[in-house]
């Protein structure tokens, strides 16, 4: 009998390497059987975990999201997401014209009187690309938090001040960004927003 590790050979029925300390025999295979099993599960777990930041990358990818826009877009979807992070990727989505993530983030509930009935993802996006036609694409976007209320009955809510750019405009835009907390503790965005700084609310 061959020790598998560093060699030294033992009678029959030996179960450890004196040498090395390996297990023998029937002993070792059960050894690298357990230890296959276990780095097999590890490998599962990483690839199951990789699955939506890879979905997301793909997403990125067919929206035409590219280079620092899109890392900063993932990095907000890999870790839990305060109203600051919410509004930063909103400024990002913005810039990258990434409206399907932006509808995303958008809270379906109606706000009477300019947001009712059902959220509708596509004309959000339509009213935004027709948007970037007639005033230009959103060249830079920053964000400040106006104000903070966290209602028992309600839940809280944030709004935030987003001053954007435009290619075709010569000044600034004053936008009013309406977050709510959800019931899980996340943040999503108000369908009163005005995404466009138009004096009606998001679709």
């Amino acid at each position: 009998m061959r020790c598998e590790e560093c060699g030294q050979r033992y009678p029959r029925g030996t179960t450890e390497c004196r040498r090395c300390g390996a297990p023998l025999g029937g002993a070792a295979r059960a050894g690298g059987r357990s230890g296959e099993h276990a780095r097999s599960g590890e490998r599962a777990r990483r690839g199951s975990s990789l699955v939506p930041t890879v979905v997301l990358a793909l997403a990125l990818a067919l929206v035409g999201v590219g280079g620092v826009q899109a890392a900063s877009l993932l990095r907000h979807a890999m870790r839990p997401q305060s109203a600051s992070d919410v509004a930063s990727l909103v400024c990002n989505a913005l810039k990258a014209q990434a409206y399907d993530l932006l509808a995303d983030q958008m809270d379906s509930a109606p706000v009477p009187p300019n947001a009712t009935g059902a959220f509708n993802a596509n004309a959000l996006s339509a009213t935004l690309r027709a948007f970037d036609t007639s005033a230009g694409t959103v060249t830079s976007c920053t964000y400040a938090q106006l104000s903070y209320v966290d209602t028992s009955s309600r839940g809280a809510v944030a709004n935030y001040a987003l001053t954007v750019r435009r290619a075709k405009q010569t000044t600034s835009q004053g936008i009013l960004l309406i977050l709510t907390q959800q019931s899980d503790g996340t943040w999503k965005v108000a369908r009163s927003s005005n995404l466009t700084g138009s004096p009606t609310g998001s679709p």
